[in-house]
């Protein structure tokens, strides 16, 4: 079933206007449950300020004043207007692009919030909040060059790719046994330590499981969410629906189609090796795959595709899938030369 388009046409006019009027610090909470979000409809925990939710944001840098009044956050020392997140390699990259083309100022991973706020996968954890106490000592130092110290998010969005193409840049490109990174990313969510050593070792399955596990931990602070390749397509109204998420008159569906001719694509292109198949996702760890193939079809994707099927023409003792000759750490470490990034 296709991913239907992100709209924001249930809501009336006044609620916009009132979203639009309100200062920094807004609780905008409530148009995650007003959005159509793919192709599920929001639990019902999702339409009310639960304790499970609440307990999730608190993880997050993801502002909620009906969250800070119960306590669960603090009052953050200031505010910026929007994230989007996803895993690394979901095109964070050429949706900022396109935002900036269209005059929101918003930055990426590396590097501050811009005035507008960020599009980032790193930026979704408030390293500085990380237990809802901004002082505790057990908060550990913030990935990457920008920190936010204490600072949170009005409006967030949940970024999605299609899972094959994210999953083979994400675990051939990203350096998944680099110190700092896999650091951040372990004591955020939880990776299969069967993938970091011995004979089970292997990129792609961190890349598995990390796509799993960080769109599972998106998903539960209840956003709403929309695909990279919708963003492309300017009659899905996912461009017009972050603008007036942020209260902003939305360009043009003809500014907007500019906009996207001149970015030149969804996704910021590394090589890399072909891309996977469920197939050898298969081989890499079949509970894994049912998983990922299971949240995959909740996103729309996939849905031409019978994993049992498939299964049956795995034969024994296939070798496992492999990245080749990569070159993901020396690369991060040329990128990170000059710049200031906390280990």
């Amino acid at each position: 079933m296709p991913s239907q388009p992100i709209s924001l046409r249930s809501l009336q006019s006044a609620q916009l206007a009132k979203i639009a009027s309100k200062p920094t610090g807004r609780d905008v909470s409530h148009i995650a449950t007003r959005l159509s979000r793919s192709t599920d409809t929001p639990p019902a925990e999702c339409s009310k300020c639960s304790d499970e939710v609440c307990k999730q944001i608190r993880r997050s840098s993801v502002y909620s004043q009906c969250c800070m009044e119960r306590g669960f956050i603090p009052k953050p020392p200031r505010t910026w207007p929007l994230i989007v997140s996803a895993t690394p390699r979901s095109g964070t990259q050429a949706l900022r692009g396109l935002l900036n083309k269209l005059n929101l100022n918003v930055n990426h991973d590396f590097g501050d919030p811009s005035r507008g706020g960020i599009i980032s996968w790193i930026h979704i954890f408030n390293e500085k909040d990380i237990l809802g106490q901004p002082d505790n000592k057990q908060s550990l130092p913030y990935f990457g060059p920008g920190t936010l110290n204490g600072g949170r998010f009005d409006v967030a969005f949940h970024l999605v790719r299609d899972p094959l193409n994210s999953i083979t840049s994400l675990g051939c490109t990203e350096p998944v046994f680099g110190s700092a990174w896999s650091s951040y990313v372990r004591r955020h969510v939880n990776i299969d330590e069967r993938f970091y050593t011995g004979e089970q070792q292997s990129r792609i399955g961190i890349g598995m499981s990390m796509w799993l596990e960080w769109n599972r931990f998106l998903g539960s602070l209840c956003i709403p969410r929309f695909r990279i390749e919708d963003v492309f397509t300017p009659e899905k109204g996912v461009v017009k629906s972050i603008f007036e998420a942020l209260g902003r008159s939305p360009p043009s569906i003809h500014t907007i189609a500019k906009a996207i001719k001149k970015q030149g694509g969804s996704t910021n292109s590394r090589k890399h090796r072909a891309t996977l198949t469920w197939k050898e996702l298969l081989v890499v760890d079949r509970k894994i795959t049912y998983e990922v193939f299971a949240l995959a079809r909740s996103y729309g994707y996939a849905a031409d595709v019978n994993l049992e099927e498939i299964e049956k023409t795995v034969a024994p003792n296939t070798m496992r899938p492999q990245c080749g000759r990569g070159k993901a750490e020396a690369s991060w470490a040329k990128l990170k030369k000059g710049r200031k990034w906390s280990k």
